[in-house]
């Protein structure tokens, strides 16, 4: 494809995506909001977002789960419709997006909380209808000066125009199928597809604020987690493939030592929980078809070339 071509495609892309955004803009159906959530082994966090979601007045929550092996789907099921899918985060958000309802689509991590005004701050900035999307302000639990700063980079980097999906995604429908979706890969199919979504149109960058759990640094490390940070975005801008960089961003989610789950909060306490979390690590050493200890990133083989910044 020639540059021009190329050029030419881009723009028509964006006619098209600003069409659909004044579509739904002058339609009632767009204030509908559907929260979708790919959980793996998330039984510590998951039923805390959906009681924040639940009091936030969300219309619709699927949770798209990648075969979990605790009590995650037991839990979810209680509050959201779930779906199972392939252990891949990206299809999973995908699956959730299809088997959504609503003309606004609100992606979120099962760690993360939202303020009392969220929802309410997403359908304020799409009565813009050159708006195609946007995320929330990241703010870090705790007290400390590792939570602020975190919180200080985040933001800064935003400005940049850089986010993941932790800071709450959230973009039209018919946007997110113009653009196909999520990538199918391992990592930084959240990077790949704001990005793609930030050439498409207008984002609202809001000040609504999404708390989101501190357990990365506390669990791995702050250093660790920082140059694994730096490190995997360094190596993907250099040209190296996702599913080379997946390797280096290990998983949190069995560490997690808090639960909102009462059967497994018990008068036992930490010793109780941590033999609960050593059977656990049993259980998925011999669960057939997923990756030990691992985060939903086992994504299907896709053809080279497939970067969504090429």
């Amino acid at each position: 494809m020639t540059e021009r071509s190329s050029s030419s495609c881009s723009d028509l892309m964006k006619r098209q995506t600003a069409n659909l955004a004044r579509f739904c803009a002058n339609t009632h159906f767009w204030t509908m909001i559907s929260a979708i959530i790919p959980t793996y082994n998330e039984e510590h966090t998951i039923g805390s977002l959906l009681e924040n979601l639940k009091e936030l007045g969300a219309e619709e929550v699927i949770v798209a789960d990648g075969n979990s092996i605790d009590r995650t789907v037991e839990i979810a099921s209680a509050y959201a419709h779930v779906i199972r899918c392939k252990t891949c985060r990206a299809l999973q958000m995908n699956a959730g997006a299809r088997a959504s309802s609503g003309d606004v689509l609100l992606f979120l991590h099962a760690d993360v909380r939202l303020g009392p005004g969220g929802l309410a701050a997403v359908r304020d900035s799409l009565r813009d209808p050159e708006v195609v999307g946007g995320n929330f302000d990241i703010r870090y639990e705790g007290s400390d000066w590792v939570a602020a700063a975190f919180t200080s980079i985040n933001r800064w980097r935003r400005r940049l125009g850089v986010f993941y999906g932790d800071s709450g995604i959230f973009c039209r429908r018919k946007v997110f199928e113009a653009l196909g979706g999520y990538a199918p890969w391992p990592i930084l199919e959240d990077y790949d597809f704001a990005r793609r979504l930030r050439k498409v149109g207008k984002l609202a960058l809001l000040d609504e604020p999404i708390w989101v759990s501190d357990r990365r640094w506390r669990t791995s490390g702050l250093l660790p987690t920082l140059w694994s940070w730096f490190w995997v975005q360094g190596l993907y801008l250099a040209g190296v493939e996702p599913e080379r960089l997946a390797g280096l961003y290990h998983p949190v989610r069995t560490m997690n030592s808090t639960s909102d789950s009462p059967s497994l909060s018990g008068p036992g306490g930490p010793m109780e929980e941590d033999k609960d979390q050593k059977q656990l690590a049993t259980r998925q050493q011999t669960f057939e078809g997923t990756v030990p200890d691992t985060e939903p990133r086992v994504c299907p083989e896709r053809s080279s070339g497939s970067r969504g910044d090429e």
